[in-house]
């Protein structure tokens, strides 16, 4: 599956494109990590890394390397990192750990990696800032391998379409609350395939229904007032002192739904709302819900169908017939 999709925009400076001949140079790139090789198979190298970056909240890498090596590298403070092993791929070997296509590893901060990869290597790797995995329990803690979610390909899609969405868009920094919106479903999806993203359990008890509401209240404050700049579930969790599953839990207590869904339903209103305005005519819808947080074309139209019984389409056709009358 590509990752940029064709007949789009020039790519702008947000994604960086690189070849290399020398496992030292390639190492390299992923900075911050002390990235280090040792080529352990023999003949020329050739190596690629293909990145995309959005912002300072996460950087997105795909490697790809022809030459069996021992790889090594630390995360930094205030990061996390996340690899998945794409299809096609052999397997590779972590920390003792064989590490297979589907297999989803992360490594919170302070964490070290050590391992062997494979010739005809082909690796993803997630840079994701520490602010952005608060309360999903990756900050902090030894490497998890997540094996219960199969192939990764819910969390390759998502990847795939982000990396399309902001080609067509033009940069996530034009669009604010649409990266943030990306970088804390990117976050929250690898929460949910792991072990840790098994369903949370509503509290029972007046006691815990209480407390419950209490949570949602305080969220749902955070939610509003942030909306429109883009509001992650780790935000949340942050500033609320509250771990991801307390919050999932308080939200379907509250309002029968998780926070993400929560958000999601706010954004689609305001989508909605925005799409009937005059002054928006000239915007393309694309453009309307990235505004908002929007970004995942696809889902966006279902979920809008499904929320207000039509397109996106539909509603600015009859916004715009009755203007017209």
């Amino acid at each position: 599956m590509p990752l940029v999709a064709t007949g789009q925009r020039a790519e702008a400076v947000w994604v960086h494109a690189s070849n290399f001949e020398d496992i030292d140079a390639q190492a390299a790139h992923f900075a911050g990590y002390g990235q280090h090789y040792e080529q352990l198979s023999a003949g020329p190298f050739r190596g690629s890394f293909r990145s995309y970056q959005f912002g300072q909240h996460v950087s997105l890498h795909l490697e790809v390397a022809n030459r069996k090596l021992m790889q090594c590298a630390s995360t930094p403070a205030g990061r996390c990192g996340i690899s998945i092993v794409l299809p096609q791929s052999p397997s590779c070997t972590f920390n003792g750990h064989l590490v297979r296509d589907g297999d989803i590893i992360v490594y919170p901060a302070g964490t070290t990696v050590q391992g062997t990869t494979p010739e005809g290597m082909k690796l993803f790797c997630i840079d994701i800032d520490a602010q952005n995995v608060v309360g999903l329990g990756f900050e902090t803690g030894p490497i998890r391998i997540a094996r219960e979610a199969g192939p990764a390909g819910e969390l390759h899609e998502l990847i795939v379409s982000g990396v399309n969405a902001f080609a067509r868009l033009g940069s996530p920094a034009e669009f604010g609350a649409a990266t943030v919106d990306f970088c804390s479903t990117l976050s929250d999806l690898v929460w949910q395939l792991s072990n840790a993203g098994r369903p949370a359990s509503v509290r029972a008890g007046k006691q815990g229904r209480r407390l419950a509401f209490a949570v949602y209240h305080r969220a749902r404050e955070i939610v509003i007032e942030r909306l429109e700049v883009g509001v992650s579930v780790a935000e949340v969790c942050r500033d609320i002192g509250v771990s991801r599953r307390s919050l999932e839990c308080a939200f379907r207590t509250a309002v029968g739904m998780g926070p993400a869904q929560y958000v999601r339903t706010l954004q689609l209103n305001r989508v909605r709302r925005d799409l009937v305005l005059t002054e928006n005519a000239d915007s393309s819808i694309g453009v309307i819900a990235a505004r908002h947080g929007v970004w995942h074309w696809s889902r966006f139209s279902q979920s809008y169908r499904a929320m207000f019984g039509e397109l996106p389409r539909d509603t600015r056709m009859r916004a715009l017939a009755g203007r017209t009358v």
